[in-house]
């Protein structure tokens, strides 16, 4: 009887303790196709209008949207969308109505990091090269390879990724004067023997 006296106890207490507390937001991410929210989950049922107090690095918010009588679904909107490129910090510093069903206010929190699920650009074209290659080869394909790293650096374009054989190519002077963007970056990869041996 006093084992379970005890623990009735301990479960009561420690219920009472978790009442007490503030709402915690947790598990702040960017999901796959959803560019322009952060989602996040908290620790209890809460409501706000507010998203005032809360920053995104680099990023500026439009809006809060806080998924009714759950605890997961809940989002920030923001401005600008969110590229697999974005590596975000979020925090809290007072100021939102944003409070627990029972009227328990959020506390301050600094620098959450925000999860990127977004996938990486596919490139559109390929290119090759390796040391068994020729400089007057088109590149399209590991028998028409490149010779030099110099050749792929001055012809890539947006989009395009190039596969580079392992080797030594000597004191190659590479000068990359094309830009890529977001959505279409150019990627210089090098593999051992086999396209995408090397992690």
């Amino acid at each position: 009887m006093k084992k379970l006296l005890w623990v009735f106890t301990l479960v009561f207490s420690l219920s009472m303790f978790s009442n007490n507390m503030p709402p915690t937001l947790s598990n702040f991410r960017i999901e796959k196709g959803q560019t322009s929210k952060v989602y996040f989950d908290s620790s209890a049922k809460i409501t706000t209008s507010s998203a005032k107090g809360f920053t995104i690095s680099g990023k500026k918010i439009s809006g809060i949207t806080i998924n009714s009588g759950k605890t997961t679904g809940h989002y920030f909107k923001v401005s600008k969308p969110f590229t697999f490129w974005d590596n975000n910090t979020i925090r809290y510093n007072g100021g939102s109505n944003l409070k627990s069903e029972d009227n328990k206010l959020l506390s301050d929190f600094t620098l959450e990091y925000i999860a990127n699920n977004l996938a990486e650009p596919k490139s559109s074209t390929y290119r090759y090269v390796s040391l068994t290659g020729n400089n007057k080869n088109d590149g399209t394909s590991e028998s028409k390879a490149w010779r030099t790293i110099d050749k792929a650096a001055s012809t890539v374009t947006a989009g395009m990724t190039v596969w580079i054989k392992a080797g030594n190519y000597g004191n190659e002077n590479v000068v990359l004067d094309k830009s890529g963007t977001a959505s279409k970056p150019i990627k210089f990869i090098g593999y051992k023997s086999k396209i995408g041996d090397i992690n």
